[in-house]
């Protein structure tokens, strides 16, 4: 299995694909690739090295679990489950060294925000867009640029930062705690300057991130969304009643939305300007893009393409 790695990353593959006595597939920038069979017995082999008996156990029993570790350069994000009744793993390959994205001048505007403003900081897009990599990256430059406490809640953790001139905190949920929520009300006790949430997921999650963030921490988080009106509609779809809009308009900070497009990156940058809360206030969220187009002076920025 070492030596599949060794050979796949080698050739720059990011995601394998792994099935118990099948061929696996691997893609390298968005063309799938077909390899060698592997059988059950090399995915067990490959599984008791990183993680425990249990966890082998449980998804033999019809879960799914996830877990990651450090390969050479790179960190691999797992994702273990059973398909056909046969074992299955599915690895994200990422690399180790934290990419500068964040360093281009299209987020000098964002940066400056992060000096002054508390509230809720997302990083937005769909599988494999890269919000990970992203989240990082704004996290290594928090680390480089200011003396912080930095508390991470993650499933499963992926990158581990070497403290610069601030410092970590890392919590694994189902490990160190047993979910997002419960791992946020406990970060908000060790007197944090950052909290980063690996994926708001649920409702239980993202109002305890919005909390968070209106009681005057920063929350920075990946979500699940198309852009950032999309990850606006998300946040308000969580609450019942119109005090909703009002908690998030006050929380919120800016949204950086990531997508792919013929193996192009590109990004969307929402900040969250006195314009921007008011529509958010009068729910008039179908009128963002075009307030953001009109304000590109200001930092934000919309798709080359809309998507």
């Amino acid at each position: 299995m070492f030596e599949v790695l060794d050979d796949l990353i080698a050739r720059g593959a990011s995601d394998i694909f792994c099935y118990a006595n099948k061929p696996l597939y691997y893609k390298i920038q968005d063309h799938l690739y077909q390899g060698r069979i592997l059988t059950q017995q090399m995915l067990l082999d490959f599984l008791v090295q990183h993680v425990d008996k249990s966890l082998i156990h449980a998804v033999n029993e019809g879960n799914e679990r996830d877990f990651s570790f450090s390969y050479q350069k790179y960190f691999c994000r797992a994702h273990v489950f059973l398909s056909e009744g046969a074992m299955a793993v599915f690895l994200r390959i990422l690399p180790q060294e934290v990419l500068s994205l964040f360093e281009n001048k299209i987020f000098d505007s964002f940066k400056k925000v992060l000096e002054n403003e508390k509230g809720l900081i997302l990083v937005v897009g769909a599988t494999g867009s890269g919000k990970t990599t992203m989240a990082n990256a704004i996290l290594d430059y928090l680390n480089s640029s200011f003396i912080k406490h930095i508390v991470c809640i993650e499933d499963p953790i992926e990158y581990r930062h070497i403290n610069k001139k601030s410092c970590f905190t890392y919590r694994e949920v189902g490990r160190d705690t047993k979910s997002f929520e419960k791992g946020i009300v406990s970060a908000m006790r060790q007197n944090p300057d950052v909290i980063f949430i690996g994926e708001l997921r649920d409702k239980k999650s993202i109002q305890t991130a919005l909390f968070a963030a209106h009681t005057g921490h920063v929350v920075l988080a990946t979500m699940h969304a198309r852009n950032s009106v999309g990850a606006i509609s998300r946040l308000l779809n969580v609450f019942e009643d119109k005090m909703r809009t009002i908690e998030v308009a006050e929380s919120l900070v800016g949204i950086i939305a990531q997508q792919k497009q013929n193996l192009e990156f590109d990004c969307e940058i929402l900040l969250n300007t006195l314009a921007i809360k008011n529509l958010i206030k009068e729910e008039k969220l179908y009128q963002i893009p075009s307030a953001m187009a009109l304000a590109q002076n200001q930092g934000m920025k919309v798709f080359k393409n809309k998507d």
